[in-house]
């Protein structure tokens, strides 16, 4: 049917049995905690999550001297948060949704958005629905 949503969010909220739990693979010490799920990565797949946190620890950086230059509004900081934006980013499939929220500027640009795209996107300007999964 034309009227029948893409996603059946009551559903979802009325069935939260198969919810995945989140999982934690390192303590806050670094040290390995669930090595069934650290060694279902690749060394490669370990270099390219590690490179897209420092991409957005830089991206963090440079976008807090702006704001501090007044060359720049509002910015939510995302330093701390670069594990969780991009382990999201690099869990997505291609038939999967970003609902972009408050801290979301690097996960837009991961998926297509230039940096001024979204930058202008959390100013609240619309942007069109034109990005695809980079990974």
């Amino acid at each position: 049917m034309a009227n029948e949503p893409i996603v059946d969010f009551e559903a979802i909220k009325n069935d939260l049995t198969n919810v995945p739990k989140p999982i934690q693979i390192l303590n806050e010490n670094a040290e390995v905690i669930d090595q069934d799920a650290f060694n279902s990565f690749s060394d490669d797949d370990l270099v390219e999550f590690m490179k897209k946190m420092v991409w957005e620890r830089a991206l963090h950086n440079q976008t807090m001297n702006f704001s501090r230059q007044g060359r720049m509004g509002f910015y939510a900081p995302t330093e701390g948060e670069e594990a969780s934006e991009m382990g999201t980013v690099l869990a997505m499939k291609d038939q999967d949704y970003l609902l972009p929220a408050y801290r979301d500027v690097p996960q837009l640009i991961q998926h297509g958005a230039t940096v001024t795209e979204a930058y202008l996107w959390s100013r609240g300007h619309v942007i069109g629905n034109k990005f695809k999964l980079v990974h």
